[in-house]
């Protein structure tokens, strides 16, 4: 906290020292970043870089360095202005700018913002970014708002409200008329529908983009295509479809080969083709990766193809390599953002050493109040967030009090109607069906469940002893005749067969028990057809879950 305080302490000095200068000079390496933001954005940041302490200047000219700066690293895939930079410039471009740069400076300020995990604030600003994008018809800025409002949801693995905003930036896209942009929103939505198991949607949407990306002739949206459509077909188990689209996207793909190897090593794998597999992963690693996440990936690949060898050393030690590259990548992260506050901070010293003291009194004063509002603001901050949790604990705690009293009350209902009125006990029975549900939704390990079934990348998901213990008891003590009427029904169950039958009140897809469980897909559904065998459950039709649930009402 000290640091922080002394690094904003420099930033307030700076500003107020620098407040007079003309800065002609940085006013010059502006104008020629905006000249070339777009036909050179490399050397643009090399001109915009030299701007050592933008924030010295006036408002209007931190908007227009922002701006440019923004524009030329979004191009290169590098990292926006800080989160403070751009606040002062869309303050300004709200006040003063014209609609786009309202629209654009809100988009990059909430990247900055969604980028140093400040994801409720980014969200905000989005929202409000938004809605005046839309009031000025700057569709296209709107699209792209959406594109990473979305982003903010896929975060918290809200693949539901994630395609909403992917389908709205696809209508902004289109009303703009940037068909490229557009083909990319129905791939993100295609890929949000992929995520829900409903296959034949994400397709049909994902073909449309590709005839689409095909019409443009783009090679780099192309092969982009192939490659959902392989994850799509991988998704539903057609590893040969899947393996024709990697095929083909390899074969176009001019600037990410790597990405395609690996995931056709993952096909190869599935099908059995271990040699394939290591063929292709040698391939991927003599390319280039853009994507820093992708040596991790192969490192995963390996780890699986030496247990699916029979390699259990080999496996152990490419399991220990993943877990050492996953530290490092989040190591790496973490003193990339301190490494950039001392350079910021060192920046600031050096400008305020050079800087003329004028009015020192009420530098002083301005300081100590700024100081003295972040630390209140810091603490307010701080409160405010451990006083909403602890309500969030509270209002579960009152709703599983308040459901379990209704329960009760609609139990003795029940057994008094049960003998004189049997048929009147069937609405009753729907409530108490419905407490129970509610009950069941309300408690932490179905949230933390439902969490783990959707990892984020790296995480582990299996379930541990304690979370077993977890899912027997609180389904026994909601649902107390379910174990009894378990057993009855099929006396022959193993331990891990009783897990599993618990474990489906959970209602979760194949791929989410799949990690859930540490086996394969394969072994899921093998799984699901003996515990259909052992209770006589023919059809798709019927659904493990809702048959449990029967069970358990019995």
């Amino acid at each position: 906290m000290r640091k922080l305080l002394n690094i904003v302490f420099f930033f307030l000095f700076c500003l107020v020292l620098t407040g007079c200068d003309t800065h002609r000079a940085e006013k010059r390496l502006i104008i020629q970043g905006e000249l070339l933001q777009d036909s050179m954005p490399d050397s643009a940041l090399v001109v915009l870089g030299k701007v050592k302490l933008p924030e010295v200047l006036n408002d209007y000219w931190l908007a227009r360095w922002c701006l440019a700066y923004s524009n030329a690293a979004d191009r290169l895939y590098e990292k926006l202005p800080f989160p403070f930079q751009l606040y002062r410039a869309a303050k300004w471009a709200n006040k003063y700018g014209n609609s786009y740069q309202k629209a654009r400076i809100g988009l990059f300020y909430g990247r900055s913002l969604a980028t140093a995990n400040y994801n409720s604030i980014a969200a905000h600003v989005y929202i409000a970014t938004l809605s005046q994008a839309i009031t000025d018809k700057e569709y296209n800025q709107a699209g792209y708002i959406c594109s990473y409002f979305a982003n903010l949801y896929l975060k918290d693995n809200d693949y539901k409200n994630a395609g909403i905003k992917y389908a709205d930036a696809a209508k902004y896209f289109r009303l703009a008329n940037n068909m490229g942009s557009y083909c990319n929103a129905l791939k993100d939505v295609g890929h949000m529908y992929a995520e829900v198991d409903s296959f034949q949607k994400a397709l049909r949407l994902v073909e449309r983009a590709k005839v689409i990306a095909d019409s443009l002739r783009d090679p780099v949206r192309i092969p982009i295509m192939y490659n959902a459509l392989a994850n799509i077909y991988t998704l539903m188990g057609k590893d040969s479809m899947a393996e024709v689209y990697v095929h083909k996207g390899i074969s176009l793909d001019s600037l990410d080969k790597a990405t395609n190897y690996v995931l056709l090593a993952h096909i190869f794998r599935s099908q059995g083709n271990i040699e394939g597999a290591e063929a292709a992963l040698k391939h991927a690693e003599h390319l280039r990766m853009l994507n820093p996440h992708t040596p991790l990936s192969i490192m995963e690949e390996k780890y699986l193809i030496a247990e699916q060898k029979g390699d259990y050393k080999d496996a152990f030690e490419k399991m220990k390599q993943y877990d050492a590259m996953l530290d490092s990548i989040r190591k790496v992260e973490n003193r990339t953002n301190i490494m950039e506050t001392e350079k910021r901070y060192d920046n600031t010293t050096l400008a305020a050493e050079n800087a003329h003291l004028k009015s020192q009194t009420l530098v002083w004063m301005n300081i100590g109040t700024a100081s003295a509002f972040l630390c209140i603001l810091t603490l307010m901050i701080y409160h405010i967030s451990i006083r909403r949790k602890k309500q969030q604990i509270l209002e579960k705690e009152n709703l599983y009090l308040r459901l379990s009293e209704d329960l009760r009350s609609k139990q003795n209902e029940l057994e008094s109607l049960r003998v004189s009125h049997s048929k009147l006990t069937d609405p009753l029975r729907k409530e108490i069906d419905d407490l129970h549900t509610k009950m069941f939704l309300s408690t932490p390990i179905y949230s933390k469940i439902k969490k783990l079934s959707k990892p984020v990348f790296g995480s582990s998901c299996i379930l541990t002893e304690k979370d077993w213990r977890d899912i027997h008891s609180t389904i026994d003590k909601i649902y107390p005749d379910f174990f009894n009427n378990l057993t009855n029904a099929s006396s022959d169950l193993t331990e891990r067969e009783i897990d599993f039958c618990y474990l489906q009140f959970f209602n979760l897809k194949i791929k989410e028990e799949s990690l859930l469980l540490d086996i394969s897909t394969e072994g899921v559904k093998k799984l699901r057809a003996r515990i259909r065998q052992h209770f006589g459950i023919v059809g798709e039709n019927q659904d493990l879950h809702t048959f449990f649930l029967s069970l358990s009402s019995i």
